[in-house]
């Protein structure tokens, strides 16, 4: 497969280098508003990592190339009705996620499985979500899909991307976490995702993908269970 990439800061190289560790071929790199995109002909797909103003220009330029495109930026929440839009009628494949890392991934699961387990219980919920120091939006995509958590924002250093998430109940406290090493995580997931999206119309999400990649048409941990019952304990005096 021969990609384009749109964007060629820290995750734009994580993702060429990702690309050619699956074997696949980076065709073109479009790294700013004001290149050509008509070196992205060749390409049969693009991944595009830029910025949150750039990603629906980008779409007007790739719609006439008629190509698929993965899009990892965020911050751009506010237009993605507009964007969906002009990827259907342009009769493109569009997939977007916050986060392409299956760690992540897995995190969310986890988090809206603890949701769903504390409820009969008194506990607060709150997360806290840190990044480095040149991320444009907050809070993070991924905390804005952690719906019911509110979040705190914490922009230093080079802080890849930490998220947490605590259920407090004033006598324990329960935290869930997900850490990124290296951007590589981020990348790879964008690559596979390309993979599975090459051919698609339409508009999909990284859940799309995670629910084929699983072979398996359910949520990995759907958010309640028919099995799980809590009941009071009883005791005789």
């Amino acid at each position: 497969m021969k990609i384009g990439l749109i964007g060629f800061g820290k995750m734009g190289g994580a993702t060429q280098i990702a690309a050619i560790e699956r074997g696949h071929e980076v065709g073109a790199i479009v790294s700013s508003k004001g290149d050509d995109f008509s070196s992205l002909e060749d390409v049969d797909i693009c991944i595009d990592f830029t910025a949150p103003d750039a990603v629906l220009e980008n779409l007007r330029k790739i719609a006439p190339l008629k190509k698929n495109i993965v899009i990892g930026t965020t911050g751009w929440d506010s237009q993605y009705d507009e964007v969906c839009k002009m990827a259907e009628e342009a009769s493109l494949g569009l997939l977007y996620a916050p986060n392409f890392s299956f760690g992540v991934y897995l995190f969310r699961k986890l988090v809206f499985y603890a949701q769903e387990l504390t409820k009969p219980f008194d506990f607060d919920v709150a997360g806290i979500e840190m990044h480095h120091n040149q991320k444009k939006d907050a809070p993070s995509g991924t905390a804005r899909s952690l719906k019911g958590v509110p979040f705190t924002s914490l922009r230093i250093g080079d802080i890849i991307g930490t998220h947490q998430v605590l259920f407090n109940s004033g006598d324990d406290t329960i935290e869930l976490t997900h850490r990124a090493s290296t951007r590589m995580g981020f990348a790879r997931g964008a690559v596979q995702a390309a993979e599975w999206l090459q051919g698609k119309k339409g508009v999909f999400s990284f859940d799309d993908f995670m629910k084929d990649m699983l072979c398996d048409s359910k949520e990995l941990l759907p958010r309640s269970s028919p099995h799980l019952k809590i009941k009071p304990s009883m005791s005789k005096g």
